[in-house]
């Protein structure tokens, strides 16, 4: 991030859970694949680690692994 650092502000990213009037709960991020898309260089090569890591990180918290 120090030769990029007007990145940073993305990174760590965040999720939002959140629950509705009728008891459904929903995660929502930022579309991480398609800021990958658009990234220079290095920094998309790490965004695309993060998106893996995330996946992983929300498949247990879903109980999906």
């Amino acid at each position: 991030v120090n030769d990029n650092a007007i990145w940073s502000a993305f990174l760590p990213c965040t999720w939002a859970v959140y629950e509705d009037m009728d008891g459904q709960v929903y995660i929502a991020e930022m579309n991480l694949p398609l800021m990958a898309m658009v990234m220079p260089g290095v920094l998309g090569r790490v965004l695309k680690e993060v998106i893996r890591e995330e996946d992983e990180m929300l498949k247990k918290a879903t109980g999906q692994d």
